[in-house]
């Protein structure tokens, strides 16, 4: 039996994004991981409609219509975030979707499940895997969002990186093949043992 700490990408976002300060929250939150369950997602509406506007109209449309039928009290999140898409999505006006797989990658002995939102292809042949950061909490701070970046880029070398943090607006970070991002790496260890350290303690206690 694995007995290897494993999460998923949306996960290791989550516990990074919860600041310093909320240590105890960062724990719970790695603590009450279960397996995905789309009834208790608040962004599954918004999640669902990203997946069908990229394979349908691409113009935004399905985003805007989750939100104006999403439950009063999320109207206003989705609203939000539709407005952000409606921008972001101009990135990839001459691309096509293309199938991505997910990928694993190991940090400081906790596998990372990193499972893209989506990846585009332009008519060159570059492929662009795209992480979207469903929240309208803070935005991420430029290192945070750098080293899920290299998380990514560690995973798929070859393609480009994007991430659309949604509280950010319509900013995407990015990461090409030749950008070095490997000064991340020994924080995503620390990070890795940490989440380890915290699940193990978890295990004990069940």
């Amino acid at each position: 039996m694995n007995s290897t700490p494993r999460i998923r990408v949306g996960e290791y976002i989550g516990y990074i994004a919860t600041p310093d300060s909320k240590l105890r929250d960062r724990a719970r939150l790695l603590r009450d991981i279960r397996p995905y369950n789309p009834g208790s997602d608040h962004w599954f509406r918004v999640r669902t409609a990203v997946g069908k506007d990229r394979r349908t109209t691409r113009d935004g449309q399905a985003v805007h219509a989750a939100a104006l039928n999403a439950p009063s009290r999320r109207e206003a999140n989705f609203r939000r975030v539709a407005e952000t898409w409606d921008t972001i999505v101009k990135r990839w006006r001459r691309h096509e979707l293309v199938a991505v797989d997910p990928v694993t990658i190991n940090i400081g002995g906790t596998d990372v499940a990193v499972r893209p939102t989506f990846a585009e292809q332009d008519s060159s042949g570059n492929r662009e895997v795209v992480i979207v950061r469903f929240s309208v909490t803070a935005p991420l701070d430029v290192d945070k969002a750098n080293k899920i970046l290299r998380l990514a880029q560690r995973a798929y070398p070859g393609d480009t990186i994007v991430l659309a943090d949604l509280p950010s607006g319509d900013k995407a970070y990015t990461a090409g093949p030749a950008r070095d991002l490997s000064r991340y790496d020994e924080a995503l260890e620390r990070d890795g043992l940490h989440i380890a350290s915290i699940l193990a303690t978890a295990d004990g206690a069940a």
